[in-house]
């Protein structure tokens, strides 16, 4: 099964390759070729699937935008724009837009130039464009966001906000039923709909087509970290909610975020450049600087695009035992080089080369008892990590059939330290670990020596560094946008390796640093593998008008391997030095999608969907676990989903509700034993939830978006009595998933001496949630419960911006992570104090 998926992508991609370097010139058409075409006068939205059918191009369109509109006959050998052209002249209210090689794009007619993709930090015209037709690839192939018969959020400039999001906890508000639950320094696990817990993702998070995980370290837990990849220059992030595991895998069993850098402009050259000043109520002000520079070169054929950036955000909290102030300050910069090229109408060539430095200085959690963002940790823990990522998608349209291969590797390397000297501590009187070291039962005198030699070695800090490496492959084909029988299918390779060392060493009483030279006084080695190899196809069929029926499937296999080793004897970390550990696991199985939509009305669709998702299981590695405990075996959920998508006034009101049932089945979680952290299958659960979005433009001043996510997060049976302290029972909630949460954002344009001016606002509400689903566990606490409010005004005028805003307007003390266990009381997370941005950007 290695092998297999080891080289199953290679050998696909480079045979897709070699055929094509072979046939394109043979096969290639240059731009404007000739197409013969017979259609029959009729409805316009019948024409234009026959034009499809035969041309093989792809043509977007909404039905409420064609509705009522007939088309002329077509027929005689023309180039597809012409023809396409024929077939809307006589609609003045319609327009043609060319979005790409033989794609296009028939929409309302504007009465302003349109801006394909346009950049999260580039600009927009005002606010009657925020809800402008947004042609998105959330389903592998080009489609119009209004048209998606799923429960879908684009991410993007709307207009709405004075900043745009550079990061997922910015993004919070903006993309309902997420949540971010922390797990450590500059570290946070993705959850979407309720689905939260340890083991593999549970949200799919994408840069492009690469899907990205984090390192399974010490504690097989990978979406315990996620890569906060800041989203400068991002032209959009699309969010699909329930499981997509027929085209996105393991690790999407909630949802699938994707950025989507923008591309090379191969039709003009131009260049932008940003810089920003960061004020907090709490912590020394910092800065944000972009610049972005896009070259159009060999007469329209390859677009190379170049941005960067640097930030210092400014920290609040403080550190009470060592008399440090704002220590969770951070640095982040990165650099990002794409190029597209397109050697004709049909034969197209993206690459992207990314990386991004980070460096947050110490922990951002603080402990409740000593105050709002105040923390007594004995140790400095920061986390200094780098990501770099490098991909080639080519993009292949041979007549009616689409051909993407893409081939992608990253690496994440980053350096997690723990603070165990409360641990240690909390465990010391009761001396439980004392056999280890001496006899069984330990005598009086022994368990006093155990003890004076713990605390010799304390304070003390646990540091890891992790590296994970990932190789993806992906080929797959599909049919032309707009046709009448939709349908993709592929296969897909990812080879994953990560390793990790966890070594104790003592630190400075004083500094919170270890020593120069400093003795480690315990270390343990970690690596881990994962291959998986999958087949997945999803088909659209259009029957008639009005329905459409969507089935799709994936048939995966994987295999994990592990090996660990304690290199060193210790009492502090209770492990006994050993030779390596080698433990495999593997499974394979099915997972399938059907969804059915009912087009009511031109501006109404109605849909239902059943989807499967599958996370694998893994191979625990911590020293001294019970021979039961040392394999976790996969989890499963099964959806259930009614919905709606309302699109109106041209595509300026759009809305959209979702009705959703998940069970979730042998459920990966997090326990403890004293010292570690483990995951195990912990029971059963249901998820009940409605999810509603609306965005609305109206006249050229006024526009506003809003989003609601109302979940009801359960236990469906008795967890086992071995998972926790207090194992939630049948009808308890889940923890950290708020119960209800939600977002509205408004914005007001007007125009004030030639200059273009913008108000906006919004709030937001996050309700309670709890970090223990048995309210009796003596480590039950609540979270959340608050509503936060900002503000913001945009100028603009010819290629000058300047923006300002106020994030958390009242300065609220909003906790939305709260956590207590043997070792740790009320462990805290606050939301960010009142910060102030002022930004200005030049457009070259």
């Amino acid at each position: 099964m290695r092998k297999i998926c080891g080289h199953l992508g290679c050998i696909c991609f480079g045979l897709v390759i070699s055929f094509m370097i072979f046939t394109s010139p043979a096969s290639a058409n240059p731009p404007g070729r000739q197409v013969k075409f017979d259609i029959e006068a009729q409805a316009l939205q019948n024409a234009l699937r026959e034009a499809i059918r035969q041309s093989g191009a792809s043509v977007l369109f909404l039905p409420a935008t064609v509705a009522n509109t007939m088309s002329p006959a077509v027929r005689g050998k023309m180039p597809v724009q012409a023809a396409l052209s024929l077939m809307i002249r006589r609609n003045a209210s319609l327009e043609l837009i060319v979005i790409g090689p033989s794609s296009f794009l028939i929409r309302a007619s504007r009465q302003h130039d349109v801006v394909v993709d346009p950049p999260v930090s580039g600009w927009r015209q005002d606010a009657a464009d925020a809800t402008e037709q947004v042609i998105v690839t959330a389903r592998k192939r080009p489609e119009l966001k209004g048209g998606l018969a799923e429960s879908f959020i684009v991410v993007q400039d709307d207009g709405l906000s004075a900043l745009s999001p550079y990061g997922l906890g910015d993004a919070i508000g903006r993309i309902g039923g997420l949540q971010l639950i922390f797990t450590g320094t500059g570290q946070q696990r993705l959850s979407l709909r309720g689905l939260q817990g340890a083991g593999e993702n549970m949200v799919g998070y994408y840069f492009d087509e690469i899907p990205i995980s984090g390192p399974n370290s010490a504690t097989s837990d990978v979406s315990a970290m996620t890569p906060d990849l800041r989203w400068f220059d991002m032209s959009r992030v699309e969010v699909l909610r329930g499981p997509q595991g027929t085209l996105y895998g393991a690790g999407s069993v909630g949802g699938t975020i994707r950025l989507l850098p923008a591309k090379p402009d191969t039709g003009r050259s131009y260049a932008f450049a940003e810089l920003a000043m960061i004020y907090s109520a709490e912590g020394m002000p910092g800065a944000r600087v972009g610049a972005v520079s896009n070259l159009s070169a060999v007469n329209g054929q390859l677009g190379i695009r170049l941005a960067g950036y640097a930030e210092k955000l400014p920290g609040a909290v403080d550190n009470i035992r060592l008399r440090r102030d704002t220590i969770d300050e951070s640095r982040t910069q990165g650099l990002r080089a794409s190029v597209t090229y397109s050697a004709n109408e049909n034969l197209s060539l993206d690459a992207v080369l990314a990386y991004q430095d980070q460096h947050i200085y110490d922990t951002s959690l603080g402990f409740a008892a000593l105050g709002v963002r105040r923390t007594d940790y004995a140790e400095r823990l920061p986390f200094p990590n780098d990501f770099l990522l490098g991909s080639i998608t080519v993009k292949w349209s041979p007549g009616p059939v689409n051909a993407t291969l893409v081939a992608g590797r990253y690496r994440w390397r980053s350096t997690r330290f723990r603070d165990i000297t409360r641990g240690v501590e909390a465990n010391l009187p009761a001396a439980h670990n004392c056999v280890l070291f001496f006899s069984n039962p330990c005598t009086e005198a022994e368990k006093a020596d155990y003890r004076a030699e713990v605390i010799r070695q304390l304070p003390a800090v646990n540091i890891q560094p992790m590296e994970v490496r990932a190789q993806i492959y992906e080929a797959r084909l599909s049919s032309a946008a707009g046709a009448a029988l939709g349908w993709t299918v592929g296969v897909f390779s990812e080879n994953r390796d990560d390793a990790s060392v966890s070594t104790a060493y003592p630190v400075d009483a004083g500094t919170g640093q270890v020593p120069p030279m400093s003795f480690p006084v315990s270390s343990r080695a970690i690596s881990m593998g994962t291959r998986q190899g999958a087949v997945f196809g999803e088909l659209n069929w259009k029957m008639g008008a009005d329905i459409t029926f969507t089935i799709g499937g994936r048939r995966y296999a994987y295999k994990k391997y592990s090996s660990s080793e304690v290199q060193m004897t210790s009492m502090l970390t209770n492990m006994i030095m050993g030779p390596p550990v080698n433990r495999s696991t593997h499974a394979a199985g099915f997972v399938g999608k059907a969804n059915v939509a009912y087009q009511v009305t031109p501006s109404l669709v109605l849909y239902a969907t059943e989807a499967t998702g599958f996370r694998p299981g893994g191979v625990n590695t911590i020293p001294s676990l019970d021979a039961a405990l040392v394999e976790f075996a996969p989890d499963t959920v099964r959806s259930h989903e009614l919905g709606a998508r309302l699109a109106m006034a041209d595509d300026r009101l759009n809305g959209s509700v979702a009705m959703f049932q998940t069970q979730w089945r042998n459920m990966q979680i997090a326990t403890r034993i004293p010292g570690y952290v483990f995951v195990l299958n912990g029971g059963d659960s249901t998820i009940r939830g409605i999810e509603a979005d609306v965005e609305w433009a109206w006249g050229s001043r006024w526009a506003m978006a809003a989003n609601l996510s109302v979940l009801d997060a359960k236990y469906s049976d008795d967890q086992p009595a071995n998972v926790a302290i207090a194992p939630g029972r049948k009808g308890d909630r889940l923890p950290y998933i708020p119960s209800v949460g939600g977002q509205v954002r408004m914005r007001y344009a007007m125009e004030i001496g030639g200059v273009s001016a913008a108000l906006s606002a919004s709030v937001e509400y996050r309700g309670r949630s709890r970090s223990e689903p048995n309210p009796k566990s003596p480590y039950y606490e609540e979270m959340g419960d608050f509503t936060r409010i900002g503000l913001g005004m945009d100028l603009r005028r010819n290629n000058w911006r300047v923006v300002a805003q106020i994030d958390n307007l009242m300065n609220i003390k909003g906790t939305d992570y709260v956590e207590s266990f043997v070792e740790v009381e009320r462990l805290t997370h606050w939301i960010p104090p009142r910060t102030f941005t002022v930004m200005l950007q030049r457009r070259f």
